[in-house]
């Protein structure tokens, strides 16, 4: 589904290279403060390294709201296939809000074409909200944002920008 990305220079760092780190910040838009107040003055956020996965699970009327944080990439395959079965238990709405994933690999692609496909075919009601830049380029990559995207009845702006 999401074979031959590669990075060109004005791509985000891959988090997997050891220099990578080095050059990665959180935007200052999605933090609510200056990215580089985010961690030691000395090194700066840079030394974060990947971020494990989290997942916060929250009701909003019927809708099942699964908020995702850290990065949504083959180290998180375990978390992710918890949730799946969570999800797919749900027998009503879902949505997926994004806003805290910084990294999205073809294993977090792969997790939000099934859970699209297992709601809408059920004829739930399915989201995907608050997509950050590099998540949105790796939709587009992939050739699902236009799917996604049309998911959300007011999709993040960046998002639909990556069209």
């Amino acid at each position: 589904m999401c074979r031959g990305i590669h990075r060109r220079p004005h791509d985000p760092p891959d988090p997997h290279h050891a220099h990578a780190a080095e050059q990665r910040a959180l935007p200052a838009d999605l933090t609510g403060a200056d990215a580089t107040a985010a961690g030691p003055t000395d090194q700066g956020p840079a030394d974060l390294g990947p971020q494990p996965l989290q997942l916060t699970w929250t009701r909003n009327g019927a809708t099942l709201v699964l908020s995702l944080a850290g990065y949504a990439d083959s180290d998180a395959a375990l978390e992710l296939d918890e949730a799946a079965r969570r999800l797919t238990a749900h027998d009503g709405p879902v949505e997926i809000d994004l806003a805290g994933v910084g990294f999205l690999d073809s294993t977090g692609v792969h997790f939000l074409v099934n859970q699209h496909r297992h709601h809408t075919g059920h004829h739930h009601a399915f989201r995907v909200t608050r997509v950050r830049p590099h998540p949105a380029h790796v939709l587009h990559i992939c050739g699902v944002h236009r799917l996604l995207a049309g998911t959300d009845p007011a999709p993040a702006p960046d998002l639909a920008a990556a069209e």
